[in-house]
């Protein structure tokens, strides 16, 4: 069983976003831990073509970005900062987007952004590239995820408790979405919801 830890990449918060699910294709209900089929790698034409690409929308990141990375050197060693960020979010129930990288040793890294709407949702999306120096592949289709808090982690950011951390088990019950553009996208960010 292989073992790793959230931390906190290196970065700015401001770039596009793009975060990740998992390790396998983007196809059917899951939820968004990456042991399921929540990721880029899907055949991205449900629709006829390519699916819409959230990071085309150069969306402004709520927190710094959230890696899970084994043998990559390209990650903060500093636990907590990002994560309890992206989980007061999540607790606050606002509107907002994360970025989320994880790289198992020797697999293609996976970048996925969520999208918090503000009502309880929030619209992922993944997409893969083999090594960081090579551009990202085709995006994963959007899924559409309940967002799943537990009192606990309510708490605990209440309190500014170290448990209070985002983790990719907080989104379930996930379904294949369609997003119109960046302009349904901004709609969500700016409003309380869709």
């Amino acid at each position: 069983m292989l073992a790793f830890a959230l931390t906190a990449c290196s970065g700015g918060a401001t770039s596009s976003a793009t975060d990740t699910a998992g390790d396998s294709g983007t196809t059917g209900d899951s939820d968004a831990t990456g042991d399921s089929d929540t990721t880029g790698e899907s055949d991205a034409s449900t629709a006829g073509g390519p699916a819409f690409e959230l990071a085309a929308c150069a969306l402004p990141f709520d927190c710094s970005p959230l890696c899970e990375h084994i043998g990559v050197a390209d990650c903060d060693t500093l636990n907590g900062e990002g994560p309890r960020c992206a989980a007061k979010l999540l607790v606050a129930g606002t509107p907002g987007v994360l970025e989320h990288y994880l790289q198992y040793y020797g697999q293609p890294e996976v970048q996925t952004i969520y999208v918090m709407r503000g009502d309880g949702t929030a619209v992922l999306q993944t997409r893969t590239r083999d090594a960081q120096d090579l551009p990202w592949e085709n995006p994963g289709t959007p899924m559409v995820c309940d967002v799943a808090l537990s009192p606990e982690l309510a708490q605990a950011c209440e309190v500014d408790d170290f448990a209070c951390q985002w983790q990719r088990t907080l989104y379930e019950g996930c379904a294949e979405t369609t997003i119109a553009g960046c302009d349904e996208v901004e709609a969500w960010l700016a409003d309380d919801g869709p």
